[in-house]
Formats: C-alpha cells, structure tokens, sequence
C-alpha cells in the first residue's frame, strides 16, 4: 500500500511538473507581450508630449517677430 502511494505520488509530481513548465512558458509569453504594451505606451506618452510642445509653439502670438520682418521687406 505503501509503495502504491508513493508510486502516485511521484506520477502526479511529473504531471505537476509538466504543468508548471507550460504555466511558466506561458506565464513568459505574457511578460513579453505585456512589456511590448508598456513599451508602446511610454512611446505614445512621449509623442503625445511632443505633440503638445509643437501645438503651444504653433499658437504662440508671433506678432513681435513679424512687425521687424516686414519693415525687412518692405
């Protein structure tokens, strides 16, 4: 009786072990993909920050520069 016990005791440690290979495989597949999210998202923030920047400096009043270009031109 005994040895029947650890007999399935030691095959459903190889079931475990098998299973917690393919939960760790998986698990990295995850972490992957989930970096490669974060990643894009850092990138997005950054952009959307340029974006701004350029969105001020296009609504800046360039009246002050504009009147001495004009004397320039004219």
């Amino acid at each position: 009786m005994i040895l029947r016990l650890f007999s399935e005791s030691a095959a459903s440690i190889s079931v475990l072990k098998v299973d917690l290979a393919e939960a760790k495989k998986l698990l990295g597949a995850r972490n992957k993909q989930l970096h490669q999210l974060w990643y894009r998202s850092v990138t997005l923030r950054h952009i959307i920050a340029l974006l701004d920047q350029v969105e001020g400096i296009a609504k800046m009043n360039f009246d002050h520069i504009e009147a001495p270009l004009q004397q320039l031109i004219f």
